[in-house]
């Protein structure tokens, strides 16, 4: 069973924040580099996929637009998908190693 102090008995200390900060930051790491790699795909693979369509079919620049705005749908796909785990990771971040 848990005891929870009075908010004025309640203190952090420094190492504790310290280590929060560690947690905090490689978290921040972590979903950058995910969300990185997900963003190089979701523009390369449509926009190279149109140019090289274009140069096949001889359709020059209409895939290439197309491969464009699939290309931005994506991104904006994949950024509201960031957000929305970051939110879901930060909400609840003393909940992890506290029994």
């Amino acid at each position: 069973m848990v005891k929870v102090l009075p908010k004025s008995k309640q203190t952090i200390s420094s190492e504790d924040k310290l280590v929060e900060s560690v947690y905090q930051r490689g978290l921040f790491l972590n979903m950058a580099l995910n969300m990185s790699w997900q963003l190089a795909i979701v523009v390369i693979v449509p926009i190279v996929g149109g140019h090289e369509l274009d140069i096949h079919l001889e359709t020059t620049p209409w895939l290439t637009i197309v491969g464009t705005v699939i290309a931005a749908m994506g991104v904006f796909m994949i950024l509201r998908q960031t957000v929305k785990a970051a939110a879901v990771r930060i909400s609840a971040p003393k909940a992890r190693g506290k029994s």
